[in-house]
C-alpha cells in the first residue's frame, strides 16, 4: 500500500489468503487497506479473522479514546459475568 492505491493492496493480498486463509499480518495489511477505503465492515472482519484484539479494533474504527475505553470497560464486565456464570455451574449453583 506504499503506492497510495488501497483498493489494489486488498486484491492484492486476496492469493495470498487463498494459500493461507489465517495468514494474519494478511489478514491486518487487507484491514488497514479497507480502512483507507472507508469499508469499515470488511476492515473490521479482516481485523477479526486476523486474531486482533476487539477492542484494539474498535479503537482503529472508531478512533475516540473515550469510546473505546467505555466499550473495553463494556467488554471486561461481560468476560467477568461469564466467568462467574462459569465458576457457578462447575459447583452446581
Amino acid at each position: 500500500m506504499a503506492s497510495g492505491h488501497p483498493d489494489q493492496a486488498t486484491r492484492d493480498f486476496d492469493p495470498a489468503l487463498k494459500i493461507q486463509p489465517d495468514f494474519p499480518q494478511a489478514h491486518a495489511n487487507r484491514g488497514n487497506a479497507y480502512l483507507r477505503l472507508r469499508r469499515f465492515d470488511l476492515a473490521f472482519a479482516d481485523f477479526r479473522q486476523g486474531g486482533a484484539n476487539p477492542v484494539r479494533t474498535l479503537a482503529l474504527l472508531c478512533g475516540n479514546p473515550a469510546i473505546t475505553s467505555m466499550v473495553g470497560t463494556f467488554m471486561m464486565s461481560i468476560v467477568r459475568q461469564r466467568s462467574v456464570a462459569r465458576k457457578q455451574s462447575l459447583i452446581g449453583i
